[in-house]
């Protein structure tokens, strides 16, 4: 399944409108559909975990009583196409709390730093049916890369459009919690693409063996508005406010109490 761009529809926040839904995971049918996709890919797909630890298959972890998931939901199909959580430090023990310190040991970086002012983006996934694109069907969340025509050079570009999106609602959340970095594990190849649209992060660690090559990384408050360009940032402004029309901010406050 994949979404083509025309020249004709070159604002993104309107094509995103037309084709996809953002959705908080604010109750229990919904956060069904976050594991179960999780599930598809992490366990089906990519073999990331094993089936038979989740019977139910509905891929879960110890994070996610502390994390905040966003679906998106494909408007034509109905079919929910991808998924992500922010994950909040724990309120008793707020340093070494967040997976990628359970994956990079020995790691202490977020010491330095006052409790919950930082947070990470993990877990993102997307369905086959919108990765199956040459070289996508390799990492969870896949290039997704679709022709777009770019409103500065007037020339085609290409734009990851639902992974983008996945990325801008968990830093949307990041910056209604008043966080002033979250940290990411990824591929240094992924971190190298999301400069192009305006994600300076930066490199916190060495690389570790997880499913292949990944490192941790960061990205600042500052770093994120001095580098957004402007079609990415009027994007952001975009999924913040549907974001903040939910009731994620109670959520938030329930979670650092």
């Amino acid at each position: 399944m994949s979404v083509i761009l025309t020249e004709k529809e070159i604002n993104i926040c309107q094509h995103f409108q037309k084709h996809f839904l953002l959705k908080i995971a604010e109750n229990d049918s919904l956060l069904e559909e976050v594991y179960q996709i999780r599930y598809n890919v992490y366990c089906e797909e990519l073999k990331y975990e094993q089936k038979e630890c989740f019977p139910d298959r509905q891929e879960k972890d110890i994070f996610d009583h502390r994390s905040i998931h966003c679906l998106l939901q494909h408007r034509e199909s109905q079919l929910y196409a991808g998924c992500v959580r922010l994950v909040l430090p724990d309120r008793q023990k707020p340093q070494f709390s967040l997976p990628f310190e359970t994956v990079c040991q020995n790691h202490s970086y977020c010491s330095q730093f006052p409790p919950f002012s930082y947070g990470e983006v993990s877990r993102l996934a997307v369905r086959s049916e919108f990765r199956r694109r040459t070289g996508e069907a390799k990492t969870p969340s896949g290039l997704l890369l679709f022709d777009e025509l770019n409103l500065i050079t007037n020339k085609k570009r290409k734009f990851p459009l639902i992974a983008l999106s996945l990325y801008l609602s968990a830093t949307s959340i990041a910056l209604l919690a008043d966080m002033e970095r979250v940290f990411v594990l990824m591929e240094p190849c992924l971190a190298r693409q999301l400069q192009h649209f305006g994600f300076v992060f930066s490199r916190i660690g060495d690389s570790v063996e997880h499913h292949g090559k990944r490192a941790p990384y960061q990205i600042t408050k500052k770093d994120l508005f001095q580098h957004l360009p402007l079609d990415i940032r009027e994007f952001l402004d975009m999924i913040y406010d549907n974001v903040r029309a939910t009731s994620v901010k109670s959520r938030i406050q329930q979670l650092l109490k």
